[in-house]
């Protein structure tokens, strides 16, 4: 534990000095689904607010639009048609179904990435950031998509997680279901404001990164 609090200091403090160098970026699934809603095939590269992307999954990526005025942002389709839409038009998040637990990787193809912010909605588009209960298992990315790190903690937690530092200077990062289906909204190199609750849920989270999934993503 304490190796993973220094870590993630220095992880920090590395992410603020590169931050410097380049304008913030702000990866928003969401509003790139706004009217651009479908699928791409797992492996697939899109250029997303100025930032090349490759896109894995054991599945489809998919990028879901607004629904009931709510936003949701990048999920899973097992089945695409033609057209690059979800066959089940309710098989779009990333979820457990038939036994299958269904993963999203992001790989960021310019190189390493400071992820300080996360945001995720629910299967119902109702934000996940808050959610203490519900879990996510998510994995960190070498540039090549190898797997380096995985653990299991609450959607709160990733997101401290990462306000801390933890995901700073990666190549790539993941998620998984866990428990309950969701939707990654947005990803941004941009330290979250007012972090101090963050921070407090953020190392009381980095307990959970040394209990290994059942099986990597």
């Amino acid at each position: 534990m304490k190796k993973l609090l220094t870590f993630a200091a220095a992880s920090l403090a590395a992410g603020t000095l590169s931050m410097a160098a380049h304008a913030s970026t702000i990866i928003d699934f969401a509003a790139y689904a706004d009217g651009n809603e479908g699928g791409v095939t797992s492996g697939t590269s899109l250029n997303i607010a100025g930032a090349n992307l490759t896109f894995k999954s054991n599945f489809n990526p998919y990028f879901d639009d607004v629904s009931g005025g709510k936003p949701a942002g990048l999920g899973v389709c097992r089945a695409l048609s033609n057209t690059g839409d979800c066959v089940d038009s309710g098989d779009d998040s990333v979820d457990g179904d038939f036994d299958v637990n269904e993963h999203i990787i992001v790989l960021f193809d310019d190189g390493p990435f400071n992820v300080f912010q996360l945001s995720f909605r629910d299967g119902r588009h109702n934000l996940l950031d808050n959610n203490d209960v519900a879990l996510v298992t998510w994995g960190v990315f070498d540039a090549i998509g190898g797997l380096i790190t995985t653990g299991t903690a609450s959607f709160s937690d990733v997101i401290g997680m990462a306000a801390v530092g933890f995901f700073a200077n990666v190549h790539g990062i993941g998620f998984e279901f866990a428990d309950t289906e969701f939707y990654v909204e947005n990803v941004s190199d941009v330290p979250a404001p007012a972090a101090l609750p963050l921070l407090i849920s953020g190392l009381a989270g980095l307990g959970f990164a040394v209990r290994q999934k059942r099986r990597p993503l």
